[in-house]
């Protein structure tokens, strides 16, 4: 421990007049005789001072008779640890870096100070105190170091900085479990890990990184700050989930965020015994060959540098087979493979009735999950098309040709009309409804004028492509016989 200095010096390019121990100019501090000044160096014999914080302030006077005070700050320590350590304090100008070290030794905070146009300057405090009681997750791992700072003049204190302020903790034996917190609202907050050492993002208060020295705390606020022994356990891997394809099942995953500090490794269990360990650049495994019915289990957890270890994730199983069992035996496999029937969807199959057709193939999926179930409604019924009519048409008497067309099912259909030769007449684009549908096919003044000079056969061919099934297409034709009267 330093033992008590009996003369200090100032550096100052003006002549002090008069200066004093303690919070000047208050009644009954020490008045110290006139310095002795030497270049830009002003010494003051003190004398002995006790043990604790002290501030030197006085006045300096220049040669033409101009006065300006000042102050500067001093802390005496002796003897074994003390149960409290006193604080310190430094003065800290506009644009200059000042970085103040802690009484016992185990803190630093370096500040570089605001420019505000006054005479003003701000003094950093760490007042080192006995270490935190905190509980949950954590333990005490180092004192609780008290940071504050104000404004020399006017004794006004600030808390926020739009520059980051830089708090180093101690940590000579490079304790993987320790961590910085904060005293917010009554409670202590863990800091996050930066992204990049030594860069606070936008729009963060506080971070940390490890670095030299210790643990490095940038902050935009000042607090107490100590540092705790971690003992939280990380959240458990993310985005866990199984892939099955000719090579057998692929595990995947991504390692969880941990905002006290980074992520050691990801474990795999099978069946609850573990199997591997694997680092945080690694995201997939190979398993191999899997069928459905596989009744293995395959789960993950992380662990972080600290030895805490995250819970489980969801364990991943394969389907049962359900293919080929009613919706009954599919609900009963999947409930003994902890899994549920989720919804049931009914399509056109030529697999009988209520039988289960989807999901085919190997599935991988976590337990619990719910599984939705395609079943069979039979096959689709098969369209077809009939044109019934007409079987005389006389054209004097009429401008448009009826018809009459039934279908089972909703269709786009197109008539065509054409001669003996297979010479075309007409074409007509028609929507038709499932059932009897009586389309009039309108003439054009030249059909209409070819078919009065020209009595005769003549075919009309409807062809049609059902709207709700795919490919299913029909057609007939019928014989119109066309008169004159």
């Amino acid at each position: 421990m330093p033992v008590p200095p009996r003369r200090h010096g100032i550096a100052t390019g003006r002549m002090v007049q008069r200066a004093g121990i303690g919070d000047w100019p208050a009644a009954g501090n020490a008045i110290l005789a006139a310095p002795s000044i030497s270049g830009a160096v002003a010494s003051f014999a003190t004398g002995p001072l006790a043990y604790g914080p002290h501030t030197l302030a006085g006045t300096l006077v220049d040669l033409a008779g101009r006065t300006a005070a000042f102050t500067t700050h001093l802390t005496i320590v002796s003897g074994p640890a003390p149960a409290d350590w006193p604080y310190v304090e430094m003065n800290a100008f506009a644009g200059v870096s000042a970085t103040l070290g802690s009484t016992d030794g185990g803190a630093t905070a370096t500040i570089v100070a605001p420019s505000t146009g006054s005479s003003d300057h701000l003094v950093i405090r760490i007042d080192p105190n006995p270490p935190a009681v905190v509980g949950g997750g954590f333990s005490t791992g180092s004192l609780v170091y008290d940071v504050s700072c104000y404004w020399s003049q006017t004794g006004v204190e600030v808390h926020a900085f739009t520059a980051p302020i830089e708090i180093v903790l101690s940590n000579p034996t490079n304790d993987p479990t320790l961590v910085p917190a904060t005293f917010e609202n009554g409670t202590w907050r863990p800091l996050p890990l930066v992204p990049s050492a030594g860069v606070l993002p936008a729009g963060w208060n506080d971070g940390f990184y490890a670095g030299s020295g210790g643990i490095h705390v940038l902050t935009r606020h000042l607090s107490e700050f100590t540092l705790l022994h971690d003992r939280f356990p990380p959240p458990p891997p993310r985005d866990v989930n199984g892939v099955v394809a000719s090579d057998g099942l692929t595990l995947r995953w991504a390692p969880g965020f941990d905002p006290v500090g980074p992520i050691h490794q990801v474990q795999l269990y099978v069946d609850g015994t573990w199997v591997q360990n694997f680092d945080t650049t690694q995201f997939e495994t190979k398993i191999g060959r899997i069928a459905a019915g596989d009744p293995r289990t395959f789960v993950f957890t992380e662990d972080d540098f600290a030895g805490n270890v995250s819970a489980p994730t969801i364990g991943l199983r394969a389907l049962p087979q359900l293919a080929g069992l009613s919706v009954a035996a599919a609900t009963q496999a999947l409930d003994a493979s902890g899994f549920l029937a989720g919804t049931i969807t009914r399509v056109q199959s030529s697999t009988p009735v209520g039988t289960v057709v989807g999901p085919a193939g190997v599935q991988v999926l976590p337990l619990g999950s719910a599984v939705d179930l395609t079943v069979s409604g039979g096959p689709a019924a098969r369209f077809t098309l009939r044109a019934l009519a007409p079987r005389v048409f006389r054209p004097t008497h009429r401008r448009t040709m009826p018809s009459t067309v039934a279908v089972t099912g909703s269709a786009t259909a197109t008539a065509t009309l054409v001669d003996a030769r297979g010479h075309l007449l007409g074409s007509w684009q028609r929507r038709l409804a499932a059932g009897v549908n009586h389309p009039r096919l309108r003439l054009t003044a030249h059909t209409r004028r070819l078919l009065i000079d020209r009595p005769g056969s003549y075919w009309l061919t409807w062809a049609a492509k059902a709207v709700a099934s795919v490919g299913d297409h029909a057609a007939d034709r019928i014989r119109v016989r066309v008169v004159r009267r």
